[in-house]
C-alpha cells in the first residue's frame, strides 16, 4: 500500500492550522451569527424596556384618574351637604310661610295677617270719612277733602289686593305645605310640641328627611368612592390585563392616615375618624353629647365657658336660625313684589312690592305674622332636631370670634358669623391637620407585566407587585370662599341702587364652612405623613395575582418626597 506523501503534508495539523488562518471564506456568517444573536438581545432589552415605561406611564395615569375621581366623589359629598344645609334652612322658611297662608279644616276665616291688612283698611276708611270729609272733622278744607277722598278710592283696591294675594296664598299652602312639614318631621311621625318633662319624644330629635340623607351622605360616601376608583381603574386596564398574566389591576382609596375608605363603616359613625370632615349636631346624632334639656341656645355665652360639643351645638342652631330668616325674607320680597309691584304706563316697574299697598302695609303684616310661625318651628318643634351639618374642628384652639361683635360683657349672642375654624392657617404645608382631614391617596398594583425572553432577563419587583400613587385634597378656593353678586334696582323716587349680595354670607369672613357649596378637587404632590405604611399594606382580597406588597422598611417619607417627582 503506497502513501501518498503529498496529501500527509495538507493534513498536517501545523499545516491546517496555517490554511484555517489564511482562509477567509465564510467569516461573515460566523460574525453575523453572533451580531444576530447580540442584537435579538438587544431588541429584546429594548422591547422590555419600551414595555416597562408604557406600563408605568399606564398605571401612573390610572393612579390619577383613581385618586382625582375617588376624591372628587367625596368633594360631591361635601356639596351635597352644603346644599341640603341650604335646603334644610329654606324648608323651614317655605313652611312658615305656607303656615301663614293656610286655613284651618272647613274655616272660611283668613290668615291672621290678611285679617289684620282688612282691620287697617278699615281704619283708613273712618279716618277719611270722619277725619277729612264729615263735619267736625277737617271738612271745608280743599286739601284735606281731597286727601280723604284719594284715601276712600285707594281703600277699595288696597282691599282687592288683599282679598286676590290670599286666595293665592292659601292654594300655594294647599299644594305644598303637607310636603314641606313631611321632610322636616319624617315618616309616621306626629308631634308639634315637647311633652311632659321638658322631654322630647325620639323621633323629634332624630330629625326628618334631610338629616336622614345627610347622615346617609356621610356613611356611605367613601364606598361610593371606592365603586367609582374600581370602574375607573377598570376602564385603564382595557386590552391591557392579557400582558399581566390575564390579572387586572386593583385600585384603592385611602385617608391620608391609612385607613382605607370602604374598609368599615364603623369609622365613618365616629365624627373624628370619618372620611367627610363634618358634624351632625343634632341631639341623637351621636356627634354632640352632653347638650342637656336645660342648655338654651338662644342665650348668650362666653365661648371659654362652653365645651366642644356645645360649640358645635349653638353654632349650628344660630346659624339655622340667621339663614331662614334670611330665605323668609328673600321669600316675602320676592314673591309679593311680583303682585305688588307699580307698573308704569311705559311698561318699567317702579317701587318694591313691600313699598305698595301702604296702606293696608300687608307685606310688612305678613312678614311680622311669618316670623312667629318660624319662631315656633325652630323653638319649639324643632330645637334639636334637623341642625345644619357642620366642619370638624376638635381642637378648641380652632375655634375664633371677633371680639368686637361681642357683648360687653364678653359673651357672644349669635355665632353666626363670629365663630369658625380655617385650616388654611398653618404655615407649614405638610401640617398633619391638612393631610388627615383634607387628603386621599390612591393607589393602583397589578402584577407585573411579562417580559420578552425571559430567560435573558427578569423582573426586578419578583415577588412583588408594582404599585404607583397619587395623592389629592378636597378644598374652599380662596376665591370661592364668598361669592358676591350685585343686586341692583331704583328707589321709590326712580333713583338707581345697587349692593352687593353674599348670601348671607358676611363679606369678611374667609372660612371653610358647610355652608359653602364651592368644594373643589385638586391632585397636588404625594406628600402624606402615612404614604409609607399605606404602600405597604397589601391592597387586599380584591388582587388576584399572587404577590405581596413592596417592602419599604428603613424607608421615610421624607426619603419618598426627595425621591418622588410626581
Amino acid at each position: 500500500m503506497s502513501i501518498d506523501r503529498s496529501f500527509l503534508s495538507r493534513v498536517h495539523p501545523q499545516h491546517l492550522a496555517l490554511r484555517l488562518h489564511r482562509d477567509e471564506r465564510g467569516a461573515l456568517s460566523v460574525m453575523g451569527v453572533f451580531t444576530i444573536f447580540m442584537l435579538t438581545v438587544l431588541l429584546g432589552m429594548i422591547f422590555n424596556m419600551g414595555k416597562q415605561i408604557d406600563d408605568k406611564l399606564r398605571m401612573q395615569n390610572a393612579a390619577d384618574a383613581v385618586t382625582y375621581s375617588g376624591t372628587r366623589t367625596v368633594t360631591r359629598g361635601m356639596n351635597a351637604i352644603s346644599y341640603s344645609n341650604h335646603l334644610l334652612c329654606e324648608i323651614f322658611a317655605l313652611t312658615a310661610y305656607m303656615r301663614e297662608a293656610r286655613l284651618e279644616p272647613n274655616s272660611t276665616q283668613l290668615p291672621d295677617s290678611t285679617l289684620v291688612a282688612e282691620d287697617v283698611l278699615d281704619v283708613w276708611e273712618e279716618i277719611a270719612q270722619e277725619a277729612f270729609i264729615a263735619e267736625g272733622g277737617a271738612a271745608g278744607l280743599e286739601k284735606f277733602e281731597a286727601l280723604g277722598q284719594a284715601i276712600l278710592a285707594k281703600v277699595p283696591l288696597e282691599r282687592q289686593v288683599v282679598r286676590s294675594f290670599e286666595p293665592l296664598a292659601r292654594e300655594h299652602s294647599r299644594l305644598t305645605l303637607s310636603v314641606f312639614e313631611y321632610i322636616l318631621r319624617g315618616p309616621d311621625v306626629a308631634y308639634s310640641v315637647p311633652v311632659e318633662n321638658d322631654a322630647y319624644p325620639q323621633d323629634a330629635l332624630e330629625g326628618g328627611l334631610i338629616t336622614e340623607f345627610q347622615r346617609s351622605v356621610v356613611i356611605n360616601t367613601p364606598q361610593l368612592a371606592q365603586w367609582v376608583v374600581e370602574e375607573v381603574v377598570e376602564r385603564h386596564a382595557t386590552g391591557h390585563d392579557r400582558l399581566h398574566a390575564g390579572h387586572q389591576p386593583v385600585a384603592v382609596m385611602y385617608r391620608s392616615d391609612g385607613v382605607r375608605l370602604d374598609s368599615s363603616q364603623a369609622y365613618e359613625t365616629d365624627r373624628v375618624t370619618r372620611t367627610l370632615p363634618v358634624i351632625d349636631p343634632t341631639a341623637v346624632g351621636g356627634d354632640v353629647r352632653g347638650i342637656d334639656i336645660g342648655f338654651n341656645p338662644q342665650l348668650p355665652y362666653r365661648l371659654d365657658d362652653l365645651s366642644l360639643d356645645q360649640r358645635y351645638f349653638k353654632l349650628s342652631y344660630d346659624t339655622r336660625s340667621a339663614l331662614s330668616r334670611q330665605y323668609l325674607q328673600q321669600l316675602i320680597f320676592n314673591w309679593m313684589d311680583i303682585y305688588f309691584t307699580e307698573r308704569r304706563s311705559d311698561g318699567t316697574t317702579g317701587l318694591f312690592g313691600r313699598d305698595r299697598a301702604s296702606l293696608s302695609q300687608l307685606a310688612n303684616f305678613w312678614r311680622i305674622f311669618t316670623c312667629a310661625q318660624l319662631n315656633k318651628l325652630l323653638q319649639e318643634e324643632f330645637p334639636r332636631s334637623n341642625m345644619p351639618f357642620l366642619i370638624r374642628s376638635e381642637n378648641l384652639d380652632g375655634w375664633r370670634y371677633d371680639p368686637s361683635s361681642a357683648n360687653a360683657n364678653g359673651t357672644i349672642s349669635n355665632f353666626h358669623n363670629n365663630v369658625w375654624f380655617d385650616p388654611r392657617s398653618t404655615t407649614d404645608p405638610h401640617s398633619p391637620e391638612l393631610h388627615d382631614e383634607y387628603h386621599l391617596v390612591g393607589i393602583v398594583a397589578w402584577t407585573p407585566i411579562e417580559h420578552f425572553a425571559p430567560q435573558f432577563y427578569d423582573h426586578p419587583l419578583t415577588g412583588h407587585y408594582p404599585i404607583t400613587f397619587s395623592e389629592a385634597k378636597f378644598f374652599l378656593p380662596y376665591r370661592l370662599l364668598n361669592y358676591p353678586w350685585i343686586v341692583e334696582g331704583e328707589d321709590r323716587y326712580g333713583v338707581d341702587w345697587s349692593y352687593t349680595n353674599t348670601n348671607g354670607w358676611p363679606s369678611s369672613q374667609r372660612d371653610w364652612s358647610m355652608m359653602n357649596q364651592n368644594w373643589r378637587t385638586k391632585l397636588v404632590p404625594a406628600s402624606a405623613d402615612n404614604l409609607v405604611e399605606i404602600l405597604q399594606t397589601h391592597v387586599g382580597p380584591g388582587y388576584t395575582g399572587n404577590l405581596e406588597a413592596p417592602n419599604l422598611s428603613g424607608i421615610s417619607v421624607q426619603d419618598i418626597r426627595k425621591l418622588n417627582s410626581h
